[in-house]
């Protein structure tokens, strides 16, 4: 125990992760990241993957801004989130998918709210190491670029 009554766990010196006097625990190296499109000024159209070029977070570095891929370092379950906004609110048939391997492990297709297209969607996968996962515009498009970075984004971290 630490003299704050905390629990700090080291490796080589540097501390990995620390439980408090409350219980609550705090793990610095956790691969986690968070990033944005924003390097296309106006949209993206279908049947390509994104490219979330504009890194918020990047723990471990696992997220790749030239393929759009986070690769997971060590095997478990990890929470994914995607979101874009469709260039227009007549893109019915719009759809993207967050895709595991190469394969779709969730497919949203976008809906529409008081005049704005919009697309949100969760899962949590269960990852082998170096297993890949990357989000997929199927149909339609999507706004980029500067400005839009709060309505595209995709993000993820290790949960367990």
């Amino acid at each position: 125990f630490h003299s704050d009554n905390s629990m700090r766990f080291r490796v080589n010196a540097a501390e990995r992760m620390r439980i408090d006097a409350a219980g609550r625990v705090t793990k610095p190296y956790q691969p986690s990241f968070r990033a944005a499109k924003t390097n296309v000024q106006n949209s993206i159209s279908s049947a390509q993957y994104v490219i979330y070029n504009a890194v918020h977070f990047n723990v471990g570095s696992h997220y790749s801004t030239s393929t759009g891929k986070f690769t997971a370092p060590i095997a478990g379950k990890y929470f994914f989130s995607q979101q874009a906004l469709a260039v227009s609110t007549t893109e019915a048939n719009a759809w993207m998918a967050i895709m595991h391997n190469g394969n779709q492990a969730s497919t949203r297709y976008l809906s529409h709210n008081n005049g704005h297209s919009s697309h949100h969607h969760t899962i949590i996968l269960d990852l082998a190491v170096n297993d890949y996962v990357q989000v997929h515009l199927g149909q339609g498009s999507i706004h980029s670029g500067t400005g839009h970075e709060r309505y595209t984004y995709f993000e993820g971290y290790l949960l367990q």
